[in-house]
């Protein structure tokens, strides 16, 4: 063995072994790293490269040579170019795909006129052999023939492809710390160079040994270069990530100090609240004088009627000629709920007092001007309407004429802050305020700010349900509804073109554009099933099947077919069937890759068998990972209406699930409701 053929050895088992290195690493990563797939195929073919020269060397026959440069060298060249330009896309992220998908039809083209041409694209006629001395005295035989002119093409295509590994170069050049602008410009120097004395020697212009070891050591090269600067990305990668998990950790432990710390806060407030309610214990009396009011608001299922009638309790309480809640809502509190503001214009509205003024007007400025003073500055304001100095004068000669002598106004204080302030007003003869009145004041006060924090506690939270619910109906309709509408639409749009061009392919996006349309059907009527369970039991079994294989049948194109016999079942045993039907095809979608499914629900003596069957990958049941809870669910739902559940698969066997139910032992089975 001479030395070019112990370079060429070494050179393709450079580019095999960076093609197995490369290729594994990329189809082994999560995603799939394209970038080292795609230069594993570049090493590939330059290993063919290489392993056809290194044939070359020793062949004598005109036409075994013509062959191997046909069928081994070209294509090898072409594959490498094409290859390189897709890993420089990738790792550059530069990817024009008009560009990039242009320039791989080129280079396809290239491929196909070589395999049309009797000689391929290298050689335009037969020719001959001729020798050439190399290092140490062998002999290399070359052909002495001329390539086609479409040669010139793959020429054209290879030019471009270096103008855009230069602008890729540029591009990862000019973003800021970008270091693999430098690896990228060594790999598209080098690849200048083999490319070069690879054309040198494809069109005759200079053939010796020197141009023939250039032109496969430079490709070597490149391989090696890459993918030093690929296992230089991999290191730093995840150098990075260790850095992130670090940093992930300190963030966990902060977290849990946090949460250490609103425990302890919690426990605090607890006790606070525990002292609270041993206070209030201690006003036993004063509650039982409330005792009326409290039977009152629990009574009321809204927040204006338990108002209206605390009120009204609260006023012949004092005997006062009217009491009235002042609520904070809209530009008093911030609070714009539309529920809060209604709540309180409605018990506004009711809220007349029981004295001897009916049809009081509601929250006068009077009124207003006392329960602001109570609200901010958060205390007691028990006064003589009259002669208080804090009322402008209008105010008070309005309450004169009136005939309201004393005014107490009470500020509403709940757990999350200010709610309102209570005012109650008495007429001339009805004397001041006592210092036990104003104690019952507050504790009526702390009685209605409980019903208004409960009210505003009930409207959170039902707000908070209603925008779960919401969120919860936008991710199904989303995952189920909505891709399959997205796709039908995409079929929609590019139908009338695709009619146009062949009506044949018209046709079979017509058809899947009728699938999907059934499919996103079923999909809905289901959800809105699963939205209404009561509409679950009463509905048909054969019809909640064939709308669950429409849906598979939309979204995987798996062909389903549907055969369910006119069974009269229980409720809770058609809701175990209709589950494992549900269970089963979501698996299958998932999992089974099938072109096939059958579900079968056939009468029997005394009960009924549910079958469903693909012709998928199947799986082996003994080495089911533990975190996989479907076949467990189903086979616990099938137990608890006293039925049984088996499964037969195998690996590239397919699956089958069958549930038996039988009515001799389904006497005592416990009921199982559509929500689970």
């Amino acid at each position: 063995m001479n030395l070019p053929q112990v370079l060429m050895g070494i050179a393709a088992g450079i580019g095999i072994l960076a093609a197995l290195t490369h290729g594994l690493a990329g189809f082994a990563r999560r995603p799939r790293d394209r970038a080292r797939i795609t230069f594993a195929l570049a090493a590939a073919a330059a290993a063919t490269g290489a392993l056809s020269v290194l044939a070359l060397y020793s062949i004598t026959d005109i036409d075994l040579h013509i062959k191997v440069m046909k069928w081994g060298y070209f294509p090898a060249t072409v594959v490498w170019t094409g290859s390189i330009v897709w890993f420089v896309a990738f790792v550059a992220d530069v990817r024009p795909m008009r560009f990039l998908l242009g320039l791989t039809a080129g280079f396809a083209f290239t491929l196909a006129v070589n395999v049309a041409l009797p000689r391929g694209i290298l050689h335009q006629d037969k020719g001959g052999l001729m020798e050439m001395d190399s290092m140490g005295g062998s002999v290399m035989v070359m052909t002495n023939s001329s390539p086609h002119v479409l040669q010139n093409v793959t020429d054209a295509l290879t030019l471009v492809s270096f103008v855009f590994l230069c602008y890729a170069v540029y591009r990862v050049y000019r973003r800021p710390g970008s270091e693999r602008a430098g690896y990228l410009g060594l790999m598209t120097a080098l690849l200048a160079v083999a490319t070069i004395f690879d054309a040198i020697i494809e069109h005759r212009i200079v053939i010796s040994f020197s141009t023939l070891y250039l032109s496969q050591v430079s490709f070597a090269a490149v391989i090696i270069a890459v993918s030093l600067a690929l296992r230089r990305e991999s290191l730093r990668v995840e150098t990075e990530l260790q850095l992130y998990r670090t940093h992930m950790d300190e963030l966990v432990e902060e977290r849990v100090r946090q949460l250490d710390e609103a425990h302890a806060q919690l426990a605090r407030e607890t006790e606070e609240r525990r002292a609270t309610e041993e206070a209030l214990r201690r006003r036993e009396e004063e509650l039982d004088a409330l005792q009326r009011m409290a039977q009152v608001l629990a009574g009321r299922a809204t927040l204006a009627e338990a108002l209206d009638e605390a009120n009204a309790a609260i006023a012949g309480l004092f005997k006062a000629r009217y009491a009235r809640v002042r609520l904070l809502t809209g530009d008093d509190s911030g609070d714009d709920d539309p529920a809060g503001q209604t709540a309180a214009q409605a018990a506004a509205r009711n809220a007349t007092g029981a004295g001897d003024e009916e049809g009081a007007p509601v929250l006068t400025a009077f009124d207003l001007a006392v329960t602001g003073r109570a609200m901010r500055d958060g205390v007691m304001v028990a006064a003589e309407a009259a002669v208080w100095p804090d009322l402008p004068r209008d105010l008070r000669r309005q309450a004169a004429d009136e005939g309201l002598g004393y005014v107490l106004a009470a500020p509403l204080a709940a757990t999350s802050g200010p709610a309102g302030a209570l005012v109650i007003a008495r007429g001339d003869r009805g004397g001041p305020f006592s210092a036990e009145e104003q104690q019952l004041a507050r504790t009526a006060g702390e009685a209605l700010a409980a019903v208004i924090e409960i009210d505003r506690l009930y409207r959170t939270a039902t707000r908070q349900a209603a925008a779960e619910e919401r969120q919860a109906l936008a991710r199904d309709l989303h995952d189920a509804v909505t891709q399959s509408i997205y796709s039908a639409t995409l079929i929609a749009e590019a139908l009338p073109a695709v009619w146009a061009r062949d009506p044949a392919e018209g046709e079979q996006n017509l058809e899947r554009l009728r699938r999907l349309v059934r499919a996103a059907l079923a999909e809905m009527r289901t959800l809105l099933f699963e939205l209404r369970p009561a509409a679950l039991e009463t509905a048909p079994l054969d019809g909640l099947i064939e709308r669950l294989g429409d849906a598979l049948a939309g979204q995987t194109q798996i062909d389903v077919t549907i055969e369910v016999d006119d069974v009269d079942l229980p409720a809770d045993v058609k809701i175990a069937f209709y589950r494992v039907t549900q269970e089963a095809f979501s698996n299958i979608a998932k999992h089974a890759r099938a072109a096939a499914v059958t579900a079968r629900l056939l009468a029997v003596d005394g009960g009924a068998t549910l079958t469903v069957q693909d012709d998928g990958r199947g799986f082996d049941s003994a080495s089911v990972p533990s975190g996989h809870m479907g076949l467990h669910i189903m086979s616990e739902r099938v137990e608890r209406v006293a039925g049984s559940l088996s499964v037969e698969s195998g690996p590239g066997a397919g699956t089958t699930i069958r549930a038996e139910w039988l009515q001799t032992a389904s006497d005592e089975r416990p009921v199982e409701r559509m929500g689970a």
